[in-house]
């Protein structure tokens, strides 16, 4: 099982590697915003309740943010199990399983 799924990342790595700058920009965001929400909360020379605070600068990328991530993660992992139906439907039918596509699927 491990094979196969090796020699399908080795077939399709292109692909995957095309994700990576959705993921890296979504966790340097995230990385950025959430560092900044806990700096100014643990300052002690900021009013957190005051009409001047900074949190709202941090909060508004994380709360828009994840949902656009959550949006755009969705439909490249779908567009990317679009691409691989014809992969997996020849697995298919040379006699992969349910279980071993799951597995493959899952990895």
């Amino acid at each position: 099982m491990w094979t196969i799924s090796w020699l399908q990342l080795k077939h399709s790595w292109r692909q995957w590697l095309a994700t990576i700058p959705v993921f890296v920009t979504v966790g340097l965001i995230l990385g950025f915003c959430l560092t900044g929400i806990v700096n100014v909360a643990q300052s002690q020379q900021v009013d957190l309740y005051g009409p001047n605070t900074p949190l709202p600068i941090f909060i508004m990328p994380v709360f828009f943010g994840g949902i656009t991530m959550v949006i755009v993660i969705k439909e490249v992992v779908h567009q990317l199990l679009d691409q691989f139906k014809t992969d997996y439907r020849m697995l298919a039918i040379l006699g992969a399983t349910i279980n071993a596509l799951a597995a493959i699927l899952g990895i």
